[in-house]
């Protein structure tokens, strides 16, 4: 009878080695794959870390650029400040304004002035009468008719008819510096235009006159010039401040006058004191207020 312990017998010691070397060779490979895994998610924390580091640093550097930038900003600032400060007795004068505010070439100003005074001549003469005179112009219709009981030449009844002229008055007194130059462009351009009477009046009072022939003194002993304030029936243009308000007022009750002011001191007439009676209030003409050649051109749309 044949007895024995398998685990000792030939074909058991074999079989237990084989499955002893099946079971190593299905761990090794399991083994691998874990150590790869292991090393993949190393490499991946290395990465991240890395990442991370780099992060770090790029934001590290946008904010050093960041406050060098706002650095930068406020030294160009103090510097402009520094380079723009008038530093006379140590003091600060504040920041030097350099933009252009008006040009040197006053041309476009004359002539677009020129252009404004001659439409308001035109509208202020509109409706001036004409005065009758020797000439050839024209037939003489009541000289005509009267021809059978005057015996005058068919010949002699001839006329002209001279358009009366607007009459320009200008302060030049002291009071009236700041308009200088734009009244002396009034001046020339009414003279270049023709068909006016220009009077010199310093608060009001007649200097001199021209009529195209050029200026002629009041206070010539020969003079025969009628002060411009004492005419009649006249259309008279006047450019002064109230100095002048007792001549414009006096004017207005026998002329249609057009007061241009440059009155800058005195709201009303009533705050002013050489008025002497005659106040704003008893002026018959049409007040405008006027400084300069903006203000002319301005209301020039005015004038009807």
């Amino acid at each position: 009878e044949a007895t024995g312990d398998i685990e000792n017998s030939p074909n058991a010691k074999e079989d237990g080695k084989e499955n002893k070397n099946d079971i190593i060779n299905n761990i090794i490979p399991l083994l691998q794959t874990g150590n790869e895994d292991n090393n993949e998610n190393e490499n991946e924390n290395e990465e991240n870390k890395i990442n991370e580091k780099e992060n770090d640093e790029y934001k590290e550097n946008e904010d050093n650029n960041e406050n060098e930038n706002e650095e930068n900003k406020i030294n160009e600032k103090e510097n402009d400040e520094d380079n723009n400060k008038n530093d006379i007795n140590g003091e600060d004068w504040g920041i030097k304004n350099s933009r252009q505010a008006f040009s040197l070439d006053n041309r476009y100003t004359i002539n677009r002035l020129k252009a404004v005074f001659a439409a308001v001549i035109g509208k202020v003469a509109e409706d001036l009468s004409y005065e009758i005179t020797e000439g050839d112009d024209e037939w003489d219709m009541n000289a005509l008719l009267m021809r059978r009981y005057s015996g005058r030449s068919i010949f002699s009844c001839r006329q002209s008819r001279k358009k009366e002229r607007v009459v320009i008055a200008l302060d030049t007194s002291g009071s009236c510096m700041k308009q200088a130059d734009f009244f002396a462009n009034i001046a020339e351009i009414a003279l270049q235009l023709g068909d006016v009477e220009l009077y010199d009046a310093p608060n009001g009072e007649t200097f001199s006159y021209n009529n195209g022939q050029g200026w002629q003194s009041f206070f010539d002993h020969q003079s025969r010039i009628i002060p411009w304030h004492m005419l009649r029936g006249r259309h008279i243009i006047f450019f002064g401040d109230f100095d002048a308000a007792v001549f414009v007022v006096d004017a207005s009750m026998k002329n249609k006058v057009y007061w241009f002011s440059c009155e800058t001191r005195y709201e009303t007439s009533s705050e002013y004191g050489w008025f002497l009676g005659s106040g704003q209030g008893k002026f018959k003409g049409k007040y405008f207020r006027c400084v300069d050649e903006e203000d002319f051109i301005k209301l020039s749309k005015k004038i009807k």
